[in-house]
């Protein structure tokens, strides 16, 4: 009997904040996270792991993606969110 093999291959997204098109960029980060699908953000020199819940973890020098940023909605800027968090404050 033949079988598929599972994939494990998350998408990956190049996001630049300060670069002036960035609205489908937006729109796909948005669409993911509507749909509760994880994916990896690259931004600048930073490397995180978005999970299905919408939890933010940053990449830390071991490779493994183990510190702790906190959630989707205060994250993003040009999302609606009442407690933002800072930009670059986890560094």
């Amino acid at each position: 009997m033949f079988t598929m093999p599972i994939l494990n291959d998350r998408p990956t997204i190049k996001w630049t904040p300060n670069k002036p098109r960035q609205k489908t960029i937006q729109k796909r980060i948005s669409r993911f996270l509507t749909k509760f699908k994880a994916f990896y953000l690259i931004v600048d020199d930073e490397e995180f792991f978005i999970d299905g819940g919408r939890w933010i973890f940053l990449k830390t020098d071991s490779g493994k993606y183990n510190k702790f940023i906190g959630h989707a909605k205060n994250f993003f800027p040009f999302m609606e969110n009442k407690n933002p968090i800072e930009w670059g404050s986890w560094r």
